[in-house]
Order: C-alpha cells, then sequence, then structure tokens
C-alpha cells in the first residue's frame, strides 16, 4: 500500500508538466485510481462537518417549491408519515441507491414522528417528543437525527423524493411544516439529504415561521456512546427565511472519515451573466472555499473557454482560514473579440503547491453572455394587496423599507376582492392580473413576472439587488400627460437593443395613483401607494410585434375618467369606470408601463413617468439645481419664477413628498442632510408654470 501511495504522488507531480488536455486526462485516471485506493484499502468510517456552511440547496438538484401541503403533494414526493401523527414509527423505507452509512451498506430505513431517521431494522420503541442532546440512550444506532420536529398539524408530512440522476442522485427526506415545543405555534421546514456515491448527509434549513426559535437536536449517531452533532453544539436554532425559495437555504455537510488537511473547494465562478464586449479583456472571477484544516496560502488554478485552451495561474500571497471562502481573480486576462454566450470552465490544480485532499469539488462552470449593448433593468414589483388584509400591511411595509431612496424598480399594486369584503378600489380589470398569475392568497408579489415570487414580507434587499443586476436589452422612454377634463394620456418609446423573436409580447400601461388614503379599512394601514386605477389599453394589455435591433417602436395611449370621485362600500360593489372614478387627486396620477411575454410572463422592461398637466407651461430646461449630488444643503433656482413665490416639493422614488417649502425670488434652500441616499425629483410649480428634474443625494 505504502508503494502504491508513493507511486500515487509521483504520477501528482509529473502532472505539472503536463498540458491542460494531458493532465486532465491523466487527472480522470488518478480519480480511478485514488478511489480505488481509498475506497478499497480503507474504511472511511466516523464523520467530520465540513467548515464550509452552504446556502441554498447542497447540489442545486432540488428546487421544488418548499410549500407542499398534505391536500397538495408535488409530483414525485411520497408521504413517509401524514399530517396529526407524532410519536409513531413509519414502515420501513427503500433507498433508491448503493448508500452506506459509517462505510456499512444501508438499503432501508424507518423515520420517527419525533425526527428520528434511522437504518437500524425494524427498529422500535417510543422516542420522547424533545431531546437535549445525542448521543441518547432512546434513540437508535446508526441514525439521523432532526429530534423535536414533528408533523403535529393538518398540512404537516414527512416527505421523501429522490433528485438527479446516476451515479449523482439525492434522496431527500423532508420534514414539512413541522411543528417544535419551542415553536409549537410555528412551523419549520427541513431536510435529511443522502448523497449517491459520496455518501454525504446534508441537512437543510428550508424555511421557519419565526428565526431562531425552533431549536432541535440535530446531528448523527452511529451508536449510544459515538455522534458527530451539527455545528458541534447540542441544539440548532434553525434561520432560514419564512419563503418558499430554495435559493436562501442554508445546508450543513457530513463527509465520511476525517477532516483532510488540504481540501480547497470551488465554491462558484462568478463573472456576471452579461459582459459588454467594450470592457474587454476580464479577469476570470471565483470563490475558493477551504473545507481542510491547513491554511491556503497558494492555489494554482486553471481556467478554459469553450473547451480551448487552458490558462493556468498560479495565485499566491493568500490567507484562506478553515471554513473561510475568498474571492480570487485570474492573473491572466480572457480577451474575447465577438460578441456570443461563452462557457468558462475553472479548475483547482493544486492547494500550496501539491494535490488537494479532495478532489472532487475542485471544477465548476458558468456561462456568459458578451454583448455590444445593455440598458440598466427597472425592476417591476406587481403587489397583489388588500385594505382588508392583515399580513399584507407587514408585507408592504417590507417592500417599502427595501426600496425606498433605490432607484432601478418600478411598483404597481393591486387592491383585491377578499379578504373579507375586500378592498373599495378594487375593480373589475384587476381579476384578469389574479388569474393571469393564478393568485389565490394574499398578500403575494410577482418580481418582473417571474424572477421571484412570493409574500412580499419575505422579499429581501438581496433578491431586489441581485435582479437590478440582470440587464435588460430594452428600454422604455416616453412621457405622460394629464390632459383636460380626466383625460390621462402617455407617448413612449420601445428601443430594442437586441432582437426579441416572441410574437406573444404584450405592453401594458397601468395608471396609478402614487398615494391613496381614503380607501382604509380594517388592517391598520393608512396610505396605501401606487394604487392602480385603470390599466391601458385594457386588461389584456397591447400586442407587441417581434422586435429588430436599432428599430424603436412607438406607443399611444389614453383613457379618460368619467363622472366624479366614487368611494365604493367595498370591492362587492366595486366601481364601474365608464361613469366614475376612485382618482383621489389627478395631480398625484402616474403611469407605470412595462413588456411582457404573455406565455412565459417574464418582464423584459418597465418605467414609470410622472404626470405634465397639458395647461401648464413646462420650463424644467430653466431649473438649476445644484451641487448635484448634493449631501447637505441644494440650492433650486428658477429665474422664470421670480416674480412669484410657487410651491416646491422634494419627491423621492415613491412618489412621496420628503421635503417642502414655497420659493422666494424663485430660489429655495433644501436642508438633504438627513435625507437618505437616492434618486428623488424636485418639482416647482406656480404662475401655470413646472419645472422637475431628478437629483441625486450622496452623504
Amino acid at each position: 500500500m505504502k508503494h502504491n501511495l508513493f507511486s500515487l504522488l509521483l504520477i501528482v507531480e509529473n502532472l505539472k508538466i503536463l498540458t491542460f488536455d494531458e493532465r486532465k486526462k491523466m487527472k480522470n485516471k488518478l480519480l480511478i485510481a485514488f478511489a480505488f485506493i481509498s475506497f478499497s484499502s480503507y474504511a472511511q468510517t466516523g464523520y467530520y462537518q465540513e467548515p464550509i456552511s452552504g446556502t441554498s440547496n447542497p447540489g442545486g438538484l432540488n428546487k421544488d417549491s418548499e410549500d407542499i401541503f398534505a391536500s397538495n403533494i408535488a409530483p414525485g414526493w411520497a408521504v413517509i408519515i401524514g399530517s396529526n401523527n407524532t410519536g409513531t414509527w413509519s414502515t420501513s423505507q427503500a433507498v433508491p441507491f448503493a448508500f452506506k452509512l459509517n462505510d456499512e451498506v444501508v438499503n432501508s430505513y424507518l423515520v420517527h414522528g419525533n425526527g428520528v431517521v434511522t437504518f437500524t431494522p425494524g427498529a422500535s420503541g417510543a422516542i420522547a417528543a424533545t431531546g437535549t442532546s445525542i448521543p441518547d440512550a432512546s434513540i437508535p444506532d446508526k441514525s439521523i437525527c432532526l429530534w423535536g420536529l414533528k408533523p403535529s398539524g393538518p398540512n404537516d408530512n414527512i416527505l421523501s423524493k429522490t433528485f438527479g440522476t446516476a451515479p449523482n442522485r439525492q434522496h431527500w427526506i423532508s420534514f414539512n411544516s413541522c411543528t417544535e415545543a419551542n415553536n409549537s405555534t410555528g412551523f419549520t421546514y427541513m431536510s435529511i439529504v443522502l448523497e449517491e456515491t459520496t455518501n454525504k448527509i446534508y441537512f437543510v434549513d428550508q424555511r421557519v415561521s419565526t428565526a431562531n426559535v425552533t431549536k432541535i437536536v440535530a446531528g448523527i449517531q452511529l451508536d449510544s456512546s459515538l455522534a458527530f452533532k451539527l455545528n458541534n453544539a447540542n441544539t440548532y436554532a434553525c434561520k432560514a427565511p419564512n419563503s418558499q425559495e430554495y435559493e436562501d437555504n442554508f445546508h450543513y455537510t457530513f463527509s465520511p472519515g476525517s477532516l483532510p488537511a488540504k481540501n480547497a473547494t470551488l465554491v462558484s465562478v462568478d463573472n456576471a451573466k452579461y459582459e459588454l464586449l467594450s470592457n474587454a479583456p476580464y479577469e476570470i472571477t471565483y470563490s475558493i472555499g477551504n473545507n481542510g484544516s491547513e491554511t491556503i496560502n497558494e492555489v494554482q488554478v486553471s481556467y478554459s473557454i469553450d473547451g480551448g485552451t487552458a490558462v493556468t495561474d498560479v495565485i499566491s500571497g493568500l490567507s484562506i482560514a478553515s471554513g473561510a471562502i475568498a474571492q480570487v481573480n485570474s492573473t491572466t486576462k480572457w480577451n474575447p473579440t465577438v460578441s456570443q454566450t461563452y462557457s468558462i470552465d475553472v479548475t483547482i490544480d493544486s492547494v500550496n503547491g501539491t494535490l488537494d485532499g479532495t478532489i472532487a469539488d475542485n471544477s465548476g462552470n458558468s456561462s456568459v453572455l458578451i454583448v455590444d449593448a445593455f440598458v440598466q433593468r427597472n425592476v417591476l414589483h406587481e403587489v397583489f394587496t388588500s385594505s382588508t388584509c392583515g399580513p399584507c400591511k407587514p408585507g408592504n411595509e417590507n417592500l417599502n423599507s427595501i426600496i425606498v431612496g433605490k432607484d432601478h424598480h418600478t411598483s404597481v399594486k393591486y387592491q383585491m376582492s377578499w379578504p373579507g369584503d375586500g378592498d373599495p378600489y378594487y375593480f373589475a380589470e384587476l381579476a384578469a392580473r389574479r388569474t393571469y398569475y393564478g393568485v389565490n392568497t394574499i398578500p403575494q408579489m410577482q418580481v418582473d413576472g417571474i424572477a421571484w415570487e412570493g409574500n412580499a414580507g419575505s422579499y429581501t434587499a438581496g433578491a431586489f439587488k441581485e435582479q437590478t443586476e440582470v440587464p435588460s436589452f430594452m428600454e422604455i422612454t416616453g412621457s405622460a400627460k394629464n390632459e383636460w377634463k380626466g383625460k390621462i394620456s402617455c407617448d413612449i418609446t420601445i428601443d430594442p437593443k437586441a432582437d426579441y423573436t416572441s410574437t406573444n409580447m404584450k405592453v401594458y400601461a397601468m395608471i396609478i395613483e402614487k398615494e391613496t388614503a381614503w380607501n382604509k379599512k380594517t388592517n391598520g394601514e393608512t396610505k396605501f401607494e401606487n394604487v392602480v386605477k385603470k390599466i391601458m389599453p385594457s386588461n389584456a394589455g397591447d400586442n407587441l410585434a417581434p422586435l429588430t435591433k436599432g428599430n424603436p417602436v412607438n406607443k399611444s395611449y389614453s383613457f379618460t375618467f368619467k363622472g366624479y370621485y366614487t368611494l365604493p362600500p367595498n370591492a362587492k360593489s366595486p366601481v364601474n369606470l365608464n361613469i366614475a372614478s376612485t382618482v383621489e387627486n389627478f395631480a398625484n396620477l402616474a403611469i407605470v408601463v412595462f413588456v411582457q411575454d404573455n406565455v412565459t410572463k417574464e418582464v423584459f422592461q418597465s418605467a414609470m413617468f410622472d404626470m405634465a398637466n397639458s395647461n401648464t407651461a413646462d420650463i424644467s430646461t430653466e431649473m438649476n439645481v445644484f451641487p448635484n449630488p448634493a449631501a447637505n444643503q441644494m440650492l433650486v433656482q428658477v429665474k422664470a419664477l421670480s416674480n412669484t413665490n410657487s410651491s416646491v416639493e422634494l419627491i423621492n422614488m415613491m412618489g412621496q413628498v420628503v421635503a417642502s417649502g414655497s420659493t422666494q425670488n424663485g430660489e429655495y434652500t433644501f436642508d438633504v442632510s438627513n435625507v437618505s441616499n437616492g434618486v428623488y425629483t424636485v418639482k416647482i410649480l406656480g404662475n401655470s408654470k413646472q419645472a422637475i428634474q431628478k437629483i441625486v443625494v450622496k452623504h
């Protein structure tokens, strides 16, 4: 055996002088040889928790929604223990692939309703509803514990499903909507995952109603005297956000054997998904994690583009401690010359001058689209809400806290006809949007159609930022007018920066009122923002033909609100827009325009346009604002209004007036020292003239 290992090390040293393709072939042979030596000659007994905690789901195989209920089992999931069934053992469940627990082949398992999975056949006996630590004499040998989770409610389940294809499958044992003594009125979603070939065991923290309340005994118990605890602690406090999205999960990895000294892992290839050709050449950027015990000071990394000749860099001067992750840039830049999609493959060749202790996780890839041009995306938030919906209030407040003071977004609120009698500002056209997205509970929010969906209260600043960084290849410009006698109109230009071949595209123009108050009902909200008052040209949108790069398309829409303001008693008697309106203040309207694929539901771009009154002269070009950006004080000057006192307002991106006053001799000074960073609008109105200008506050 010593001779075999010595020969293996000689092969490793010789890898350094081979070409990339030769190294790749040799590495495959080396993997086989290493696996043979490791698994045929050494028993991988015991477990160690990899120092790096992962985000999302391990391996990215499970992308299912996490809302799986007894009445709506998603395809492929099987019920192990159903609702209202704690304190009992399940029937025997098959492991769907070859799997070793502590280097022993196991073929089946049992699940206990109090959160224990055991590979001891015929296990029986009581297990307490809660525990204090493992090992524990009541837990059978060869068990994996989420001790304390139990399906005690009508929508609670313990389920299983296998993902992936051989030889890289994962078997999930999921505790869905389960309760625990410290969170008896809430719910927790966690899973145990068995992985084919690697024999790794994952603990996945998926969702919890209140973070850091649920505390379970989690880990692997091999017998009554030996256990490996999650985070080496007696209990684990669940912390994943209350969201059905898998991207915000946390996972922890237990690998067979003992912690290696050298174990670099390629966590991700981090180049942007889109890049401008004019910005070439680019560094290749990737994140390296240290899953070993020895600090990583140097790595040799190779990258190739579309399977071509590899570029190898030796990157020194690092100091990546055990459990840490560092972003690293290639020293040799990549210089593409053509706009197209490229595949980037990255491999860690060596760590601190020698072969990595575990090479199975040393490679990764991503793709990048090199383009001639793109534009900043304005993220569209479509919120289904109601003044009679209690959870809608914190949902709206959470969204506002994320986007207030920021640019690159638009928002529309669809006031719904339930719960109870619904919102007075509901009208018939809104039902079409509700049906389009299949919304049957509120609060519900769609972000750019399909980019994110769920309770607005679960939305995060990270999710918003991530979507703003997705470029758009479409620019929407234009203007909106509040014309005579309730006529609202807009003229827009859609300018494609790339070809759009879809025949299913639609244009929607939503007339919104930036703030309302008279629809107040029972949920505690006293003001409502960006409330939709009309969909132009109708709830079906306007058909948009395929677009060709460089050929702008012009569109015009208008609607006239008839009659007088009316406040319906509730949504059961919605306003008839042919004879009345629910517009509280026509001076506070705006139009949100977006382009959407009617089949895929993807929103390509959005924009918001404030109203200009047709009987008011626009003298915006005569306004001077300085400094811009401003940090403390900002002087506004409009010489054309020097002979009259005019109203002046500072308005945020939500349409809220954050400061106001009156000009003297055509001037006004705003104190913005306590105003949040962001983009604002300065608006001056007086003597049948108005001036509007965007400004930036930056401290």
